[in-house]
Formats: C-alpha cells, sequence, structure tokens
C-alpha cells in the first residue's frame, strides 16, 4: 500500500502556476539569446553600394548679377545746350551669365564668413578659411539647450561617421571618443540607425541600406547643399541617388513642414518633453545643430510642439529630429557642451563637421 501511494504521488501533475513560470523563464531566454546576436554581437552588413556622383548632382545656384544703373543727367545743364550727340551708335554687350560654383561649393555666397587663411579656435567659435562654428549656450523658460551654427564653404565639411567605422549591428561608441577620433569640429549623435534593420540610410555618398516603403519620416542632404525631409511613403532608392544624394537619416520626424512651417502633429510616439537632438537648415552650406538638455531639476526638455516652434523662430527652412533622451550629445573643441543624462548613451553613428576634403 505505501509503494502504490509513492507512485501515485510521484506522479501528481506540476501545478499550472509553476507550468507558467517555466514556460515564461524559457521564453525570457530565447529572447535574450534573440537579443545578444541580433542587437548586442557585432556583426557587420554589406551595403548596398550604389552610390552619388558629385559631378553628376545638381548644381548650386548663383545670384544673378544686376548691372550698375546708368548716371543721371546734370540737372545743371542748360536748357539750351546741344544735346551730345555719340559719334556711333553702339550695341551694348550682353552682361555675361555668372558661372555657377561646383556643386557642393558655397565660398562664393559666404566669403565674409571665414578666414582668409588663418585659424581663430576660441572656447565658443571656430572659424578658418574653409569652416564657421559658432557655440552658444541658452536658458528659456525653464530649458537648457546649445546652438551650434555652422558655415561651410564646402559640402564635403559635413560628414557622418559609424561606430568603430563599421556599418552593421552591434556597434557603439561614445560620442566624445567619436569625436577624438575623427578629430572633427564639431560633433553629435545620429540617429542611432544600428537599433533597426530598415531606413534608408546614405553616408557620405553611399548607399548602405533601402526599403521600398518608409514608415517614419526621413531625410536628405544633397551634394549641392538642399536638405529635404519627407513623410512616409514609396521610396526610389535608384532616383534618391541619381538626385544625387549625400547624406540620409531615418528616425524623426520631421520638424517643419514643407512650407518651412511649425508643426503640432508629428509622425511620432514620443512628443513630449524630452532631451532632443536634432539638424537645422537655413540654405545650402549654412545650418545649425542643437541638442536640448532634459529630465533634470534644471532642464524639463522640450516637445516635439516646442522644438518645432525652435526651429521656426531660428529661420530654419527644414529641420529633422534625430535619436534623443540618453542618446543626445554634442562635443565642440573637444568638450561636450551639453548636461548627459545617465551619463549618456553609446550611440551607433554621429554628424560631424570637419574641414573639408573637397572631394
Amino acid at each position: 500500500m505505501k509503494n502504490t501511494s509513492a507512485r501515485k504521488s510521484a506522479q501528481k501533475p506540476m501545478p499550472l502556476f509553476m507550468l507558467i513560470l517555466m514556460d515564461l523563464a524559457l521564453i525570457g531566454i530565447a529572447l535574450l539569446v534573440f537579443a545578444y546576436f541580433h542587437h548586442v554581437r557585432p556583426r557587420e552588413e554589406a551595403a548596398v553600394g550604389t552610390m552619388s556622383v558629385r559631378a553628376h548632382a545638381r548644381p548650386t545656384a548663383q545670384p544673378t548679377i544686376t548691372p550698375a544703373p546708368s548716371a543721371p543727367l546734370d540737372p545743371a545743364t542748360p536748357e539750351n545746350a546741344a544735346p551730345f550727340a555719340p559719334e556711333a551708335t553702339q550695341t551694348p554687350e550682353p552682361t555675361p551669365a555668372p558661372t555657377p560654383d561646383p556643386v557642393g561649393y558655397f565660398g562664393t555666397k559666404f566669403q565674409d564668413k571665414f578666414t582668409t587663411g588663418e585659424v581663430i579656435s576660441e572656447r565658443n567659435r571656430y572659424v578658418s578659411e574653409n569652416v564657421s562654428v559658432t557655440v552658444e549656450k541658452h536658458k528659456e523658460n525653464g530649458v537648457i539647450y546649445h546652438l551650434a551654427d555652422i558655415y561651410i564653404r564646402d559640402i564635403s565639411s559635413f560628414k557622418t561617421l559609424f561606430a568603430e567605422d563599421k556599418f552593421g549591428k552591434g556597434y557603439s561608441e561614445s560620442t566624445y571618443q567619436a569625436d577624438l577620433r575623427s578629430d572633427s569640429i564639431l560633433t553629435i549623435s545620429g540617429d542611432f540607425y544600428g537599433l533597426r534593420d530598415y531606413g534608408v540610410i546614405v553616408r557620405n555618398g553611399t548607399l548602405y541600406r533601402t526599403m521600398e516603403n518608409a514608415v517614419n519620416d526621413w531625410c536628405v542632404l544633397y551634394w549641392d547643399g538642399t536638405m529635404a525631409c519627407y513623410s512616409p511613403g514609396e521610396v526610389d532608392d535608384g532616383l534618391l541617388m541619381e538626385e544625387g544624394a549625400y547624406q540620409s537619416w531615418y528616425f524623426g520626424p520631421m520638424l517643419l513642414d514643407e512650407n518651412g512651417q511649425p508643426m503640432t502633429v508629428f509622425n511620432s510616439n514620443v512628443e513630449k518633453r524630452n532631451p532632443r537632438c536634432a539638424i537645422g537648415y537655413f540654405e545650402p552650406g549654412h545650418y545649425c545643430f542643437i541638442v536640448v538638455e532634459g529630465r533634470t531639476s534644471s532642464s524639463k526638455g522640450l516637445s516635439l510642439a516646442d522644438l518645432s516652434a525652435l526651429m521656426y523662430s531660428l529661420g530654419c527652412k527644414a529641420a529633422y529630429n534625430l535619436d534623443g533622451g540618453e542618446t543626445a550629445q554634442m562635443v565642440f573643441d573637444d568638450r561636450t557642451q551639453n548636461k548627459l543624462l545617465d551619463n549618456g548613451r553609446k550611440c551607433s553613428d554621429f554628424v560631424i563637421i570637419t574641414e573639408p576634403t573637397f572631394d
């Protein structure tokens, strides 16, 4: 009888809650293994490889030169004076059309922004014959933000950088270390492309990743210096590269509408106050980077609506939101400008301003 009771006791099924706990534990382990191999373990990826050619991109438009007006008649000339008669009627020569600058060259437009060769390097300003960057800290209405006003002579000063110089999953680096390694003038954190398997990713003229249909807003900087933001929809990567895409980001959202006006409705689920990082566009060759501190007692951060209003007030014609929160960081003159949230977060990519290569 005792042996029979023991066998019945041994065959008693495991309680349901224990089975559920075991199943949850197995699922958790499986997710951890998947996350490690898919997101954490470094894994290089192959680029699409298509390249946009700077020489084939649209040229930068030049202002039309208006000839000086003719001198007015001398009012002191007597009324009965004989009129001046030219020896021969001459057809004025047409004013020659100005020669456009090479694609992505803005030196003619912004001559007064650069030096003639010397380098001015101060705590909040860097000016050379090719680059002008001024960084200012602002505190308004309980919010601290850092604004970098940027003029470049050539588009090759506006570059992007991959963490560890590798494209793929699992690669990350601090913005500060990326700045030191690249010897750049100014560095901000990027769109953290490494967290996604999708998106339109063009970096320094090379197409690394594309997709048939975009779900997020996306942004493109072209070789001619223009920047445009696009709503979700079909993506033609062939046309994109033919039109001269130089850089692109896939995070968002866009911060100004197609007419450059501020927005109140966004393609994002992170609209409340947060630390922010964004790129602003004024005109070809003139840009700004902005990093907003947030979630601290000294700075609450900005909502997307407030960030949109700020970019509009600065005079931007287009603006785009990059990864924020702990990622948001600006480094200038080898110093982090903003107070990091929770000691900051490494990122997979960066946007940098450097001396040009004129490639």
